[in-house]
């Protein structure tokens, strides 16, 4: 697999120092450390080897529905385990992973637009902070509009 990966990016060169060195590493080599937030107590470092790694990949790839001529668009930090691991899922699949921050994900020259993602991943809190701007753009709203507004917000009952 490093050898396909090689030689999209080096010459043969690089191709052989790379294949030298991934012969090298073994499943229980550690990979990464990330750390936990501390929220129930004090930070921790969980190391995580590369066979830890490539479990997750390969039992939830599956669960992913992108392409490998797809694009992804990952803007949740990369110390964030989820993030981390469903862009290891993106890799793996082959698909086009597309970096940005939270900064300029909306509008029409946002990065959501710019990329045209088939998908990416995202945590409670973010989408309570899309769903309060636009809940906030209607208390903004008058009369008719107002009232469409939020009666489009309300859960309606099937026909």
């Amino acid at each position: 697999m490093a050898a396909h990966f090689g030689k999209l990016f080096f010459d043969s060169e690089g191709v052989q120092s790379l294949e030298s060195i991934s012969s090298k590493i073994k499943a229980d080599d550690l990979v990464t450390i990330i750390y936990t937030s501390g929220t129930t107590g004090n930070p921790k470092g969980v190391m995580l080897s590369h066979a830890n790694i490539m479990h997750v990949v390969t039992a939830t790839s599956a669960l992913l529905v992108v392409k490998n001529t797809e694009k992804v668009l990952s803007f949740l930090p990369l110390c964030h385990i989820y993030e981390r691991a469903v862009s290891f899922c993106y890799c793996y699949k082959g698909a086009s992973v597309y970096f940005c921050g939270t900064d300029n994900l909306s509008g029409p020259n946002g990065d959501l637009a710019a990329v045209a993602p088939i998908a990416f991943t995202t945590v409670p809190r973010l989408l309570e902070k899309i769903y309060e701007a636009i809940y906030n753009k209607g208390l903004a709203l008058d009369g008719v509009k107002r009232k469409l507004f939020f009666l489009g917000l309300k859960p309606h009952r099937p026909l």
